[in-house]
């Protein structure tokens, strides 16, 4: 029996110091798959204008397109913080991009795409001419799909979410917010045609929940019928590791096309 407690916290333990291990490396274990790190998925770039991480399609068959996500981080992982250090996405990126990472591995053929994750030093600000320039950028030098473009962001990145749509509504093939939003009634009429998901946690002490009900009410008393609101109750201001890991969003995004 002692042998068998010792042989549990000896893996334990293992399992603890490969976590901690190193400050720039996120490792997720789904089932039998190997380990996967921030920096096996993604590189990064900087070209002088934009700095983001991108994960690009392995193995690409010729003539294919392939979709886009791209997801905004919230205030508290900007590049100006020391969330930075220990990867600028630690917190917001996690559920999202673990899970997936798993998606991708498992079903290239329904998940396999372009994931983006920008970087901000601070406010994403009301010009979302950035996330468009690195969208320019893969579908005209790459091959991205203009038709498969999804956005989702989370607190300060949901924002800026709201802020990307009414400015574009034309590019993306659906958008999720999570824990923020930012409705424009002069460009409301614009958004209508494009899927919409938001989703709030009712006790959230940083972005209060009406800001989610006000953006989803508005919408719809416009004749909106594409947008979905979900509405939870405990989860507080980072409902999205609740959102990316136990919900359908990550299908419903790759359903979507224009």
């Amino acid at each position: 029996m002692r042998k068998v407690f010792k042989t549990i916290i000896s893996v334990l333990l293992i399992f603890i110091l490969i976590i901690c291990t190193s400050s720039c490396s996120i490792y997720w274990l789904r089932g039998s798959e190997t380990y996967y790190t921030y920096q096996n998925f993604f590189k990064y770039v900087d070209d002088g204008v934009e700095q983001y991480q991108l994960h690009q399609p392995e193995n690409k068959k010729e003539g294919a397109k392939y979709p886009v996500l791209i997801h905004l981080h919230g205030r508290g992982e900007d590049s100006n913080t020391a969330a930075y250090t220990y990867f600028y996405s630690l917190l917001t990126c996690y559920p999202l991009i673990g899970d997936l990472i798993h998606k991708i591995n498992t079903d290239r053929n329904d998940y396999e795409s372009y994931v983006v994750l920008p970087i901000e030093d601070g406010d994403w600000g009301p010009d979302p001419e950035t996330i468009k320039n690195i969208i320019d950028y893969l579908v005209n030098d790459e091959d991205a799909d203009p038709n498969r473009i999804y956005i989702t962001g989370v607190s300060m990145g949901a924002f800026a979410v709201s802020d990307f749509i009414f400015a574009y509504p034309d590019i993306p093939a659906c958008a999720v917010m999570i824990s923020g939003c930012n409705y424009n009634s002069e460009k409301a009429p614009d958004v209508l045609s494009i899927p919409i998901r938001l989703y709030h946690s009712d006790d959230d002490a940083i972005v209060p929940v009406d800001t989610a009900r006000n953006f989803y009410n508005d919408l719809m008393k416009l004749g909106d019928e594409n947008i979905e609101y979900f509405e939870y109750t405990g989860y507080g201001h980072s409902c999205w590791e609740y959102v990316y890991n136990k919900t359908d969003v990550i299908k419903w995004m790759y359903l979507q096309d224009k």
